[in-house]
């Protein structure tokens, strides 16, 4: 997702072979750095603008002949970077402007995103939280053109593990994802009122859960992508009930149902339709 504007060099010594133009050029010994590499102390000079690897343009401090310390990394692509070097890779605090308009600010570890950092994308997206290896991991915020949101855990650029996403149009979910899509335990609000608390597994409703709605009606038992199935309870609002066996969202197999009075009758039910009653 970002892509340094470093990232073409290869190993450190990226200015050797004589691809350096001007690289003496001193702005002002004044803005020279002494600082500490390896239990030794080295002096940082700041250079004037200079051309480097792939005509790319350097301007900013060097330790000899490497970028080091302080600067401003301009591909010929329009890519930029602004911010700390080591060792000729971006490394430290820093900001990558893409020349597509994406901008990442935050820190960086060889040349890759690693830490905390904002992303922004051109088209309005926004990511804040923490990366690793160029890849969202961790803890982060997530915001769409649209006005959805993420707010969560994150493994290799994917949401997994706990998170609270809301979309733009009033649906919530709140629980465990995997690969980005729900599944583990969770609840989802739809937006007609109802809600859902239980299992997911691939983006659906599947296994045990409890389903409310504005109505008053409420159902908990077996779901299979979406609909019930299996084994299950629903009630209605005028205190009927039925107990047993579900299909593809229809009462189907052996059930019971009890009205309001308590009495009951036993019975198998066909795609939602009573076909005998039992003893």
């Amino acid at each position: 997702m970002v892509s340094c504007c470093c990232r073409s060099t290869s190993n450190n010594d990226i200015i050797e072979g004589g691809n350096i133009r001007d690289a003496s050029q001193v702005v002002d010994a004044s803005k020279d750095e002494m600082v500490q590499i390896g239990g030794v102390r080295v002096r940082l000079e700041e250079k004037l603008k200079t051309t480097i690897e792939g005509g790319a343009s350097y301007t900013g401090q060097w330790n000899g002949k490497v970028t080091h310390g302080k600067g401003v990394l301009e591909r010929v692509n329009g890519d930029c970077y602004t911010g700390e070097f080591h060792y000729g890779r971006a490394h430290g605090q820093g900001t990558f402007k893409a020349a597509n308009g994406n901008v990442y600010e935050g820190q960086w570890i060889e040349d890759r995103a690693h830490g905390t950092g904002v992303y922004l994308h051109g088209d309005g997206e926004r990511y804040e939280g923490d990366w690793q290896n160029d890849q969202k991991h961790g803890k982060g915020t997530e915001v769409w053109s649209d006005a959805s949101t993420y707010k969560g855990d994150y493994v290799l650029g994917k949401k997994h593990g706990r998170g609270l996403y809301k979309s733009f149009d009033g649906t919530t979910y709140d629980g465990r994802f995997a690969n980005d899509v729900m599944e583990g335990e969770g609840k989802y609000a739809f937006t007609d009122g109802r809600t859902y608390s239980g299992q997911w597994l691939g983006g659906h409703m599947s296994g045990k859960g409890k389903m409310t709605f504005p109505t008053g009606a409420r159902y908990e038992g077996g779901y299979s992508n979406d609909v019930k199935s299996g084994e299950g309870t629903y009630a209605w609002p005028d205190g009927r009930k039925y107990t047993g066996q579900w299909n593809n969202g229809k009462q189907h197999g052996n059930g019971t149902v009890t009205d309001a009075s308590g009495t009951k009758l036993t019975g198998a039910w066909v795609n939602g339709k009573r076909t005998e009653a039992l003893q």
